[in-house]
């Protein structure tokens, strides 16, 4: 490290392959940050080597005393001492070990089954008052409401003595309500021993049960009852516990009046957005001018309708009772396809089994979803329904095109109350003549009955036999003697039955897309395997297959096919065993089942394969996997509720009627409002001013989306109006 070194040297002397540490004085075109690349000299300076060292130390030796002079004084002028900031730039304060407000206020969560505290926060006033109400209902303990307004919140206890209190506010800043304030901790006992408590209400139950229903919506009141006992130790009345439940079916579903309000739009959007929908709706006319009420709505999907044309021919009709806040009966029309499984085909709500429900009903279903011929209605022995078939209008009553038997539980039920037998064998014989599939069998059980109970043998004579027997009804119930169809989707549609009307109808329509799925994908995958006929329907012809091995076949006449089928083992059917005559150009058999099942028994089987003819072909198409994958191969359109709000609807403020139980005080305003919502109308006067004297009702703004016009939808007369609400 001495003086300059001569260029000579430099040039001279090769550079090192590894760049020294020495300092490097960049050249005006070179960057301070690049190391700079040299051209390496590859050549061979052993022999030199010792001068150009020599040469290197005299140059450097020379000016050892001039650098040394120099490092000394900039070494003594730039030496600083160490900087020491002062402790104030160290302290740090101890908040800020402390989490924020931020992170508190959103770990927040409602103490439900804590107590209460000084600092609690709760995102609203609701979940304030919540657990207010939890801890005094816990300590079993009352108190009274001070203020309650839309910042501020002040009780303090029932009992004079007690000096408890409690102070909650909403935070201007954050929006938030804390507790902020509590004096003293409750010193009060109980007055008495009580199996409520006073703040344990409805509204509080509603909260709680709100989960429990969102599961399952069918959930009892008994058992709401129970879960409140063994989480408050209070047991509530059946009034409240019911009440509670409508609360929280509100919160569910929505408003149960302003339900009968959306109802009209809902079914306007979906005639919209599945073109071929039915509905028809009907109403009645009311003292204002612009409303009218509900009576009672009809309403079949397309795919529904699309999909029965492939069922069986036969359709069980029945109904079942409305259990939420408003009366009503809940009608259905069930059919089955080729698989046994149910299948619905169309819905009703109606105010009860009554003459004019029942004649709207079928009128309806009928015109738009059973227009086929030969098909068989099987319900109980109701008159409505009886009144209703027979009725000329609705066009049903035509023995060629349609025929209408009786369930056989219900037969049985109605011959116990009436004949009133002492021995219950007697009840199984009447079952097993209604069952028996041929005439032989019909009467060997009637023979039985016969020697029970004459009275009862003269009761079910007075009934036709074409009605509630399978013997004698020409194959037209497919086997089906009782109506367990529709009381199977009765209970598929159990806990629907307790929700608002708009609720309730839109819950049949998701059931019906979600069961169109499931039934289209498992038919379309056996399809795919190439199976031809339903999984019921091999299973049957399976089990007759292996009886038919053990029969004796006598072939009788070729041209027409006859055979005589001789059993050789025991049926254990309740029935002797016989000769049973087969007839396959006629296609039926003495056992009647070939008949009813409208596929081949175990006679048929055994004939076809003596004479070496496929039995297949005596199978009917209702029981092809193909047939079973055009009836889900309808398509429900995704419903949007794209329409305007621009229908207005007042609530009627007068007493309801009530028809057989049945509500009817739930008025539909069907005026178009083609302006914003007008201000509160007297109904009666019409008058702007809601608060005009000597006018007890008043009018209510709803929204509803019931597109008519006032002049041609609202009846002049008394009678009831049916219309679509497209049409109304």
């Amino acid at each position: 490290m001495g003086g300059d070194i001569g260029v000579d040297a430099i040039t001279s002397y090769p550079q090192p392959s590894q760049p020294s540490s020495s300092t490097y004085a960049p050249t005006n075109n070179e960057r301070p940050d690049e190391v700079p690349i040299y051209a390496e000299e590859v050549s061979d300076h052993s022999g030199d080597e010792e001068e150009n060292i020599e040469l290197l130390f005299q140059s450097d030796d020379a000016n050892d005393d001039a650098d040394e002079n120099v490092r000394q004084g900039d070494a003594t002028d730039n030496v600083r001492e160490a900087y020491n900031p002062p402790s104030f730039m160290r302290n740090l304060d101890d908040t800020v070990d402390d989490p924020t407000r931020v992170l508190l206020y959103e770990t927040q969560r409602l103490p439900v089954d804590a107590g209460i505290s000084v600092g609690m926060i709760f995102h609203t006033k609701a979940d304030c008052l919540q657990a207010v109400k939890n801890y005094h209902i816990n300590k079993s303990v009352q108190y009274k409401i001070e203020k309650s307004d839309k910042t501020r919140y002040v009780i303090k206890c029932e009992q004079p003595q007690c000096q408890f209190s409690m102070r909650a506010s909403k935070s201007e800043m954050t929006q938030l309500w804390s507790i902020v304030n509590i004096k003293n901790s409750h010193t009060c006992t109980s007055p008495g021993l009580s199996q409520d408590h006073p703040r344990l209400d409805a509204s509080l139950i509603s909260q709680i049960i709100v989960p429990i229903l969102k599961d399952n919506f069918s959930t009892s009141v008994k058992v709401i009852i129970a879960y409140i006992r063994d989480k408050f130790n209070h047991t509530i009345s059946y009034r409240k516990a019911w009440n509670a439940k409508n609360k929280a079916i509100e919160k569910i579903c929505g408003n149960w009046v302003y339900s009968f309000h959306d109802l009209p739009q809902w079914l306007m959007v979906m005639e919209q957005w599945n073109p071929g929908t039915i509905v028809r709706l009907e109403t009645s006319p009311t003292c204002i001018q612009v409303q009218v009420f509900f009576d009672r709505v009809f309403w079949a999907f397309k795919p529904c309708i699309e999909g029965f044309a492939h069922c069986k021919p036969l359709v069980q009709v029945d109904g079942t009772w409305l259990n939420g806040k408003y009366k009503g009966t809940l009608l259905l029309a069930i059919a089955q396809d080729g698989n046994n499984h149910i299948f619905p085909a169309a819905f009703a709500i109606v105010e009860g089994e009554t003459k004019e429900a029942w004649n709207f009903f079928l009128k309806n279903l009928r015109e738009h979803v059973t227009p086929q011929e030969s098909i068989c209605i099987i319900s109980d022995r109701h008159p409505s329904i009886k009144s209703a078939y027979d009725n000329t209008a609705n066009g049903w009553n035509n023995p060629l095109s349609s025929s209408h038997v009786y369930c056989i539980r219900h037969i049985v039920q109605n011959f116990v109350r009436e004949v009133k037998p002492k021995d219950k064998k007697i009840r199984k014989f009447v079952f097993n003549m209604g069952y028996a599939p041929s005439v032989s069998s019909f009467q060997y059980w009637q023979k039985k009955l016969a020697e029970e109970s004459i009275p009862g043998l003269n009761w079910v004579s007075k009934i036709d036999k074409a009605k509630w027997t399978q013997a004698f009804d020409g194959g037209r119930r497919w086997g089906h003697m009782t109506s367990n169809l529709a009381e199977s989707m009765n209970s598929v549609y159990k806990e629907i039955r307790s929700q608002p009307i708009t609720s309730l109808v839109t819950s049949t329509f998701y059931k019906c897309v979600e069961l169109f799925f499931r039934r289209s994908r498992d038919a379309a995958a056996v399809y795919t395997s190439r199976q031809e006929y339903t999984e019921a329907c091999q299973e049957r012809i399976q089990e007759a297959f292996n009886k038919a091995n053990t029969h004796v076949i006598t072939w009788f006449n070729r041209q027409d096919l006859t055979f005589s089928v001789q059993k050789t083992e025991d049926p254990r059917e309740g029935r002797p065993m016989d000769n049973f005559k087969v007839n396959l150009r006629a296609k039926c058999c003495d056992c009647g089942k070939f008949q009813s099942l409208h596929m081949p028994c175990t006679h048929v089987i055994a004939a076809c394969s003596y004479a070496r003819i496929d039995y297949h072909q005596f199978i009917d198409d209702v029981y092809k996997v193909a047939t079973v994958c055009a009836v889900y191969a309808g398509k429900f359109q995704h419903t949007c509720n794209l329409l305007p709000s621009l229908f207005t609807c007042r609530k009627c403020k007068k007493k309801s009627w009530k028809v057989n139980g049945y509500t009817r005080g739930v008025a539909i305003d069907i005026e178009v409002a083609i302006h914003p919502v007008s201000p509160l109308r007297s109904p009666l006067c019409r008058g702007i001013s809601a608060k005009k004297e000597g006018c007890e009702d008043l009018g209510m703004p709803l929204k509803i989306g019931t597109p008519s016009c006032a002049s041609t939808a609202t009846p002049s007369t008394a009678t009831p109006s049916t219309a679509t609400p497209s049409s109304l």
